[in-house]
């Protein structure tokens, strides 16, 4: 009876044994179906993904062209108006410039003409005043002349009229009788006019006349020339006083004219001054214009190089080609043409595409509630601030530039990102690029 009992039991663990062998053979070949059937579904769902991730890349690039249109538009308009500004005020400056420069011109040639007329005016004065003072020095000259003579003939006149009127002598009294002295008062006349005679004869001894006449006509004569010679003396003498008053008249005016001359020399040092501060002035603003202008190509340049980046991001449109980077600001045109064409080409990729995916789009939502949750933190945690939203979240560019994603393998299947996940991380990136700084550098105006 024991024996049975062992041999059943021995029976049983065999039996056992080979169910087990059995089971681990079934449960190996379920899993190798499983695992066949989890590469063929992980091998479409990476196609899928990377099909959506091509899509949502075109979306995007055109988005950001859609936003570089826009902000292109707006920089041509404003610089078109600030072109049309530049060049209203800088032929404005141009015609203040052309009519200062006029003003200064005719300044100049009435600051010429009033210096020869002052040095004309000066040399007619200086003239007057020798002619007059050769003048008054001639007639000084010729009144002490006649002075002389006149002093000269006046001592002649006298020495001939004491000789010819002797003064009458005065009458001998003597205290003795009548008789006496009227016998003595005849003689005394009679002595008297025998001088007289003897004068008279002695004066025309001298004078050469042996007649009467003559002498007294040479007395007349000597009158006359007195009387002459103190009328010149009298008319001299009111030349001189004239001759005194026209000098003091041609001194007053002189003075006058170094005045005005002074006068009209600071007015025009003044107007001379103000018109050099007026061209300092506009010397000034002519060259903040030209610091201006050369701003405003810098700013040029920096917008065709960022035209030329534009044109780089959309290579994927190899038709028309890119033209060569040069550094001139004004044949933008060809650039502008170039972004223009690859613009409009991708966008008519990006709606084809769209239309095709209108039928066939599939939603890809994350299998488990782990990866969910982490797609629902990372979108809170980049929509958290602008600044950290700016810090972690990928340009663009560097999306463009990053490695494809490998093959993942049957353990981490469940980490590849849905569309749902991509379409939040495609709008963040350009929310992201929105909120930074403006696209156009803000120009200083007058």
């Amino acid at each position: 009876m024991l024996d049975l009992l062992k041999y059943e039991k021995r029976n049983k663990k065999k039996k056992l044994a080979e169910m087990e062998k059995e089971y681990e053979h079934l449960l190996i070949e379920n899993n190798k179906g499983q695992l066949v059937k989890s590469k063929n579904n992980s091998r479409a769902r990476k196609h899928v993904s990377h099909l959506e991730n091509e899509i949502h890349k075109v979306l995007i690039q055109w988005t950001e062209a859609e936003l570089v249109k826009k902000k292109y538009i707006s920089i041509r308009q404003a610089l078109l108006d600030d072109s049309v500004k530049f060049e209203s005020s800088l032929t404005h400056i141009e015609d203040l410039l052309k009519k200062q420069k006029e003003e200064i011109m005719k300044l100049e040639r009435i600051r010429e003409e009033a210096g020869e007329m002052r040095i004309r005016a000066t040399a007619a004065t200086a003239a007057e005043a020798a002619r007059a003072h050769d003048a008054e020095h001639s007639r000084a000259a010729e009144r002490a002349y006649f002075a002389q003579r006149f002093a000269e003939r006046k001592r002649e006149l006298e020495k001939l009229e004491k000789r010819v009127f002797p003064p009458q002598a005065r009458p001998v009294v003597r205290q003795e009788s009548t008789r006496s002295t009227e016998g003595e008062t005849v003689p005394e006349e009679i002595s008297a006019s025998q001088q007289m005679e003897n004068i008279f004869q002695r004066l025309m001894k001298l004078t050469g006349v042996t007649d009467a006449e003559e002498v007294f006509d040479r007395f007349r004569a000597q009158r006359d020339t007195s009387q002459r010679l103190s009328y010149l003396q009298q008319t001299t003498e009111e030349e001189k006083l004239e001759l005194e008053q026209t000098q003091a008249t041609m001194m007053a005016e002189l003075e006058a004219f170094k005045f005005a001359s002074v006068k009209d020399k600071d007015e025009a040092q003044d107007q001379i001054t103000a018109l050099k501060e007026e061209i300092a002035e506009e010397n000034a603003i002519y060259e903040e214009l030209e610091k201006q202008m050369d701003e405003l190509e810098t700013l040029l340049l920096e917008i065709k190089r960022l035209l030329y980046e534009l044109c780089k991001l959309l290579d994927i449109i190899p038709e028309p080609s890119m033209p060569e980077w040069t550094a001139e600001a004004r044949d933008v045109q060809e650039l502008v043409t170039v972004l223009t064409t690859r613009y409009e080409k991708a966008r008519a990729k990006a709606e084809d595409i769209k239309e095709k995916q209108k039928d066939t789009t599939i939603i890809m939502v994350p299998s488990t509630p782990a990866s969910a949750a982490a797609s629902v933190a990372g979108l809170s945690g980049s929509q958290s601030t602008p600044k950290e939203s700016e810090k972690h979240v990928p340009t663009y560019k560097e999306l463009l530039q990053k490695e494809p994603v490998k093959a993942q393998t049957s353990e981490d299947e469940e980490d590849i990102p849905s569309r749902c996940y991509l379409k939040r991380q495609a709008q963040l990136i350009v929310d992201t690029k929105c909120r930074r700084k403006g696209f156009r550098v803000p120009y200083p105006r007058k």
